[in-house]
């Protein structure tokens, strides 16, 4: 059947493309459709779900998320796969301001809480501007080291939540962490009896039977009286 005038009349009701009505196939619902001739047809037929807008097709973004995820696992960002010199993909000033700002926050806890000295943190607020501290532990070794802060304070104001904690030195032993996923308590290092193998416990037990046996025997050529 021809139905040319009615998926126009539809489209323009629908407000879509010709190309997304939809009509149904059943027989009796094609002689209902080849019925209708006025725009009132169709609009009844619309409402009893004969003819139907087709969902828009879009494109699938399987793809593009498999390969956003797996960029964040580091993988395809190799030589082939990258457009632009390195400071254009991580911009010099952005780096800069990552390294920068934490120091420049620290450095104003230490002031502000009276840890440090007002002409001291104009010092070293200096040398944060000069490149000289790659990052925050850098920056508290430093001071330490010079006298400018004493560890107590730091270790103060570690457990208040203010400034991070500082780098274990060399003389510190550092603090073994459980592994991830280890389950339960720690398993106890077992007693020296249960190191000792069955063969040398079962070598010992004959050699205690046998001198009990010697010692319940009577000696020979005495006589109990």
């Amino acid at each position: 059947m021809n139905f040319t005038n009615q998926r126009r009349m539809a489209a323009e009701l629908l407000k879509c493309g010709r190309h997304r009505v939809w009509f149904d196939v059943r027989p009796d619902a094609q002689e209902h459709i080849a019925e209708a001739v006025t725009r009132k047809d169709i609009r009844q037929l619309i409402h009893a779900r004969i003819i139907r807008k087709k969902q828009k097709r879009g494109n699938s973004r399987t793809r593009i998320l498999k390969a956003k995820a797996q960029r964040a696992k580091g993988r395809r960002k190799g030589p082939g796969s990258r457009k632009g010199r390195a400071g254009a993909r991580f911009p010099s000033k952005q780096r800069w301001m990552q390294s920068i700002r934490p120091l420049r926050r620290d450095l104003r806890t230490l002031r502000d809480t009276g840890v440090l000295d007002p002409h001291v943190y104009r010092q070293y607020y200096l040398k944060a501007k000069g490149g000289q501290f790659r990052n925050v532990g850098q920056l508290h070794l430093r001071l330490v080291t010079r006298g400018a802060l004493k560890e107590d304070d730091l270790k103060v104001l570690a457990r208040s939540g203010q400034t991070p904690k500082l780098p274990p030195t060399a003389d510190e032993p550092k603090v073994s962490r459980p592994k991830k996923g280890a389950k339960g308590k720690p398993k106890a290092e077992p007693s020296p009896a249960a190191k000792t193998p069955a063969k040398v416990k079962a070598a010992k037990g004959s050699a205690t039977g046998a001198l009990k046996k010697k010692s319940t025997k009577p000696a020979k050529g005495r006589t109990e009286e």
